[in-house]
């Protein structure tokens, strides 16, 4: 389960955008920082893949479970980027800093170069 491990690691205060649906129906997105990861119950994420995976994120002031079936592939943009810097401003979240954007793009590098052995 090395791959899990790394994961873990790799993906750990990353931003992520989250599906919800509306009462009628409609998508909306909204941006989550990973808190934590953590294994839940055995869902499907496409047909016959099944994961456990749950990720505890912060989405403006409040924290939340996310199945990893609910992140959007598609990219954040500039307009919810900002939108989010304003939610965690507003309930007075620390945002991060660009010293802190570069350590988690460092992370996020050095994990691509991780090789596993069979041991």
């Amino acid at each position: 389960m090395s791959s899990q491990l790394f994961f873990d690691k790799a993906v750990k205060n990353c931003l992520v955008k989250l599906t919800f649906t509306g009462a009628s129906n409609k998508i909306d997105y909204k941006i989550g920082q990973i808190i934590e990861i953590y294994e839940g119950d055995s869902y499907e994420i496409s047909k016959g893949k099944t994961i456990k995976k749950v990720l505890k994120c912060r989405v403006g002031g409040e924290m939340g479970e996310y199945k990893i079936k609910f992140v959007s592939n598609k990219p954040i943009s500039e307009r919810e980027l900002y939108k989010w810097i304003e939610e965690l401003k507003q309930h007075e979240h620390k945002v991060p800093s660009l010293h802190d954007i570069n350590v988690i793009y460092l992370n996020l590098k050095n994990q691509r170069s991780v090789r596993y052995t069979s041991e």
